[in-house]
């Protein structure tokens, strides 16, 4: 069985704000983090993570994060290879891991996630891309983009004249939908692992994320701001399929998961959701 460990790690919040004006970004708190921890890890930064709302320390962001390696693998790493100038960006001293356990078919596994439900769509919505013109036919056509899946939903009801579904069911959908295998889609390992048996969403926020775009002729990444939903929610989950469901974990739900977005946390299941 592939190693899996829970790792919870602070960042110290004035190092990580000075990092960020250093290389002149006004960037999100999960961009934020995500440059620290590979500054720090580089390949073998732990991922995917979310920084926990319920901490309270006023010096150091508390980090939670998957990594296949423990705690003192990961001090050893850091006290090796890390950047100077960030290294003091993470407390190793402080930083702790535990093993995930195997959860076994049957097992009713309780779930938090904050996650980022987003699906490509060619639909206008607001700010549209204009068309895109191939060079080798000259025909255009429209450009896909990142839009929030509960908006895509709205504007699909309403063009069809349908009653507008809630948020509710549009985002365990598009949560359900992360989790399995679609027809004439290849099977991934991490599909087919879980059904949902409970789902409550707990919150869902906007949030504006710095992202770069990919290099140009010269080289140059540009950064620009995206407005993508933040959106809370747990539940509970029936493990189908033990290897699966541990891939899951790994990998994460959705997009963005480099940056704060599907880390999975299991907790004690609550059938009330």
């Amino acid at each position: 069985m592939t190693p899996l460990n829970l790792v919870r790690l602070g960042v110290r919040k004035d190092l990580l704000m000075s990092l960020a004006k250093r290389q002149g970004r006004d960037v999100d708190t999960g961009y934020a983090v995500h440059g620290a921890l590979a500054a720090v890890w580089q390949d073998h930064a732990p991922v995917p993570f979310r920084v926990n709302p319920r901490a309270r320390s006023t010096s150091h962001l508390e980090v939670w994060a998957y990594s296949p390696l423990p705690d003192d693998s990961l001090r050893e790493h850091a006290s090796k290879y890390a950047n100077p100038d960030t290294v003091d960006l993470v407390d190793l001293g402080e930083l702790k891991s535990r093993p995930v356990p195997a959860f076994e078919v049957g097992d009713l596994v309780g779930f938090e996630l904050r996650a980022c439900p987003i699906v490509r769509s060619v639909m206008k919505g607001k700010n549209p891309r204009p068309p895109h013109k191939s060079k080798k036919t000259g025909r255009e056509r429209e450009v896909s983009r990142e839009m929030d899946a509960w908006l895509h939903a709205r504007l699909r009801a309403t063009e069809m004249g349908k009653p507008v579904p809630s948020k509710d069911d549009v985002y365990r959908k598009w949560f359900e939908l992360q989790l399995g295998s679609r027809p004439g889609q290849a099977r991934e390992p991490w599909h087919d692992g879980v059904a949902v048996r409970a789902f409550k969403l707990t919150g869902i926020l906007g949030e504006r994320l710095y992202r770069r775009e990919l290099p140009d002729k010269a080289g140059n990444r540009p950064g620009h701001r995206l407005e993508r939903p933040d959106v809370h929610m747990e539940g509970v989950l029936e493990v189908k399929d033990s290897a699966a469901f541990r891939a899951l974990l790994t990998r994460g739900v959705g997009r963005h998961r480099a940056f704060g977005f599907g880390m999975l946390v299991p907790v004690p299941p609550r059938m009330s959701c």
